[in-house]
């Protein structure tokens, strides 16, 4: 065999096997971010800094388009067969992740992304159900019975601002209803208490059966909220409820919190009708208060005609009769009470 001969079948031999050969992939572990906070290359759409987790000093421009764009998130960058010349993150570094310590084993520290309006983030906002704010939340209890504890809370009522502890073991057996009944019972914080305290008011019963679940008919049986209550839950009861619950499958108790974030105003208006009453500072102005017409299309309004020099009182006696007063031209009434003077005789 001539030396020629066999150069060239190792040569095809080797070139074989050099197409056979599936290339090796290449990768090496980063971080995410130039080391400054910037993490996204700017003019260059899905492209972020990475740091070499070996040496931090040299930072790569790589593609992501699999992973969250996070500052100091662990990446790890490689090469793949259908783009075998750019470097791209393959996948975040749980090993590392899961050594962090104060974050979790499958992500990096990102608050700022879930924040509204972060200069830093705000890319990822989350939305915050109520149930997940305890400030005056009603909850059940860890083993369920008829019982609820409310947590503590601050509010604003009137003019100053108020801070409730909370309370536990709030007993609603009492407003069970009787059989084939339901109902709904208001927990609310009574502000008429000093100090203020819990407090339950019942709606009024129904046949459970015209509106399972209660949920239906919740505007027209719920219980009217007393004057100046800090609204707290709803709570939903049958004749045969024995335990109650915030979350799951027999959930029973309703958020019916006004304030998002601790601080509520009032369900009604504090009792206030001395600051419309005579020498109130916030007097009502006869003139001002509207009478509608039978048609409800005009108002008459009532004017005091004349400058007084002290305050009267016009007082209508009826001799507890209905009765009607019918005029068709402007009269006088003069100190004489039997006579009427007609204006223009």
């Amino acid at each position: 065999m001539s030396t020629r001969g066999e150069f060239k079948r190792q040569m095809s031999k080797l070139l074989s096997l050099l197409n056979e050969r599936e290339e090796k992939q290449r990768w090496f572990l980063g971080i995410q971010g130039d080391g400054s906070g910037t993490v996204d290359v700017s003019g260059a759409p899905g492209y972020v800094y990475v740091r070499d987790a070996n040496n931090r000093g040299v930072v790569h421009r790589v593609l992501n388009v699999l992973y969250s764009h996070r500052n100091d998130l662990p990446v790890i960058v490689g090469y793949t067969p259908w783009l075998p010349n750019t470097p791209q993150v393959l996948a975040a570094d749980f090993a590392a992740l899961g050594m962090e310590t104060g974050g979790y084993a499958y992500i990096a520290s990102h608050a700022d992304s879930h924040e509204l309006h972060n200069e830093s983030g705000g890319d990822d906002v989350v939305w915050i159900d109520m149930m997940q704010i305890t400030d005056g939340q009603v909850v059940g209890k860890s083993t369920p019975d008829l019982t609820v504890d409310v947590r503590s809370c601050s509010y604003a009522y009137g003019d100053e601002l108020y801070w409730f502890p909370g309370e536990d073991d709030v007993d609603l057996s009492g407003s069970v209803p009787g059989a084939n009944l339901a109902r709904w019972v208001l927990v609310s914080i009574d502000t008429t208490a000093d100090p203020h305290e819990v407090q339950l008011t019942d709606g009024d019963t129904y046949p459970k059966n015209l509106f399972p679940g209660g949920l239906a008919n919740l505007n027209t049986t719920a219980p009217t909220p007393p004057s100046g209550c800090i609204p707290l839950a709803l709570v939903f009861l049958e004749d045969t409820t024995t335990e109650i619950y915030l979350q799951g499958d027999g959930r029973n108790i309703y958020d019916a919190r006004l304030f998002p974030t601790g601080i509520s105003g009032v369900a009604t208006p504090t009792d206030h009708a001395d600051r419309h009453e005579d020498g109130g500072d916030d007097e009502l102005d006869g003139s001002n208060i509207p009478f509608p017409d039978t048609g409800a299309d005009h108002d008459l309004f009532i004017d005091y005609g004349e400058d007084a020099s002290a305050d009267r009182t016009l007082t209508v006696v009826l001799n507890d009769a209905d009765r009607s007063v019918t005029v068709e031209e402007d009269v006088v009434l003069n100190d004489n009470a039997l006579r009427l003077t007609w204006l223009g005789w």
